[in-house]
């Protein structure tokens, strides 16, 4: 935009283009971006910020000690400890407790075989005859 600009006011600037040439200029500027990203990046480092080792020991021993509390709670009560953490952190550093498996398809419809036949045989006929 520069040259541009500068053709339209300044009929003879091809003089000037003994000095410098436009790749020159260009050049210059994406070496200028390239220097100031790179200190723009050197400020800080990359990633989350470190988590110190006794506030992981302390989400494990929470964890641990509490094992009905998840992620929410855990980051809520390190709060109210002056602990500023993300829920997705405290859940990464989170004991994992063993769970039983859940029951199977068949285990389900055997405990509640009683309730379901007395669903299957309960239907009402209404005056049109529709069955609810």
């Amino acid at each position: 935009m520069f040259w541009t600009c500068l053709r339209r006011w300044w009929p003879d600037w091809k003089s000037a283009l003994v000095i410098v040439q436009p790749e020159t200029v260009v050049r210059w500027h994406r070496q200028g971006f390239r220097l100031y990203w790179r200190f723009k990046s050197k400020d800080r480092q990359p990633g989350r910020p470190k988590i110190e080792p006794e506030i992981r020991a302390l989400i494990r021993q929470m964890s641990q000690e509490n094992p009905t509390w998840g992620a929410p709670r855990i980051q809520s009560e390190l709060a109210l400890l002056g602990h500023e953490l993300a829920d997705n952190t405290v859940a990464k550093y989170m004991v994992r407790h063993r769970r039983p498996p859940s029951q199977t398809w068949r285990t389900f419809l055997e405990n509640h075989v009683g309730d379901l036949v007395g669903i299957d045989f309960f239907t009402v006929p209404t005056v049109t005859f529709r069955v609810l």
